[in-house]
């Protein structure tokens, strides 16, 4: 570990950021609902308590909305000094014909096309490369982070333990920090329920599938078991209350909108913010803020602290 390194424990605030269902980024931005619950909601209560969160935006669907939307919205979030970074979703419609299905799906030559369409949006959209990716849906394998070297992102956080769509060969992790294939894997923190049977449920770090008291349960854990690091899961909508189900699905005659998937498989129903979520993640992050033996970085700060990636165990926090 490189001199004056952190050894506290380490979150990482990420968002991924999109929407495959709306003609206006209201799953991005909360268009169109009252108080609109999106990044920006966000983003006011993570720097409410000094904190910078790591936005991963697809980008691939930015031709789905009116021209300079999704740029606009993207250069707001830079602006704000949080980090773009690259989240990969295939584009479903007519625009990119080189990208229609799951990454890991195309060979090396593909994803590093993939890559590089990705990351030179967000360059041109705010003057700065991307430093960290995720796959979207978890989607990834060999090929994606020799894709992502070859393209210079130096971090994937991808990698969920056990996922259908993390199609590796080894599984070379679970939750902590490695160096595999010339990449830096940061995984989705992987995090296991009690059933009473006595059996487990795999879930992740995610402010959508836990209560206050079993987020901060897995921070206790993660101290007390020497895991150096946790990825805190949001989604731009985890604001939003909504539906989503199958096209066929019953509609519900609450929703103030509803549209399908760009695939037309699902559909989407927006019913208005959910102000459980909003009062659960200011009170985690005020939790988070009054303890200082955690710190919360970007992917980017982290990265240029020279990180030690042999430290701390590789631990499964269990609620």
């Amino acid at each position: 570990m490189s001199p004056g390194a952190s050894k506290k424990l380490i979150i990482f605030i990420t968002i991924d950021t999109e929407d495959n269902y709306f003609e206006v980024p209201r799953l991005i931005i909360g268009e169109g609902i009252t108080g609109n619950p999106g990044i920006h909601m966000i983003l006011d209560i993570t720097e409410k308590y000094g904190f910078k969160s790591n936005v991963f935006l697809d980008v691939y669907n930015h031709q789905n909305f009116h021209p300079g939307v999704l740029q606009r919205i993207a250069q707001s979030i830079c602006d704000r000094g949080h980090a773009v970074e690259l989240h990969t979703h295939p584009d479903y419609t007519k625009h990119l014909d080189f990208y229609k299905s799951y990454i890991y799906k195309y060979p090396l030559e593909g994803q590093i096309r993939i890559m590089e369409y990705g990351k030179n949006l967000i360059y041109d959209w705010t003057g700065e490369y991307p430093v960290a990716h995720r796959g979207g849906s978890y989607a990834m394998n060999e090929d994606t982070l020799n894709a992502l070297y070859e393209v210079g992102i130096p971090i994937d956080s991808s990698l969920y333990f056990q996922h259908k769509n993390n199609q590796l060969k080894e599984a070379f992790t679970i939750n902590k920090v490695c160096f595999y294939a010339r990449t830096i894997e940061v995984p989705v923190t992987l995090v296991r329920i009690a059933k009473r049977d006595g059996s487990y449920r795999n879930s992740k770090f995610d402010i959508d599938a836990h209560s206050h008291d079993q987020l901060i349960k897995v921070i206790q854990s993660a101290k007390e078991n020497s895991l150096p690091t946790l990825t805190l899961f949001l989604h731009s909508f985890s604001f939003i209350r909504r539906n989503t189900k199958k096209a066929c699905g019953e509609d519900d005659p609450r929703a103030l909108f509803r549209s399908l998937s760009r695939n037309r498989s699902f559909k989407c129903e927006i019913l208005g913010i959910d102000d459980n979520k909003v009062v659960k993640y200011d009170q985690l992050l005020n939790y988070i803020a009054q303890d200082s033996d955690i710190e919360v970085l970007t992917f980017r700060d982290w990265y240029q602290t020279d990180p030690d990636f042999d430290c701390g165990s590789d631990f499964i926090p269990v609620i």
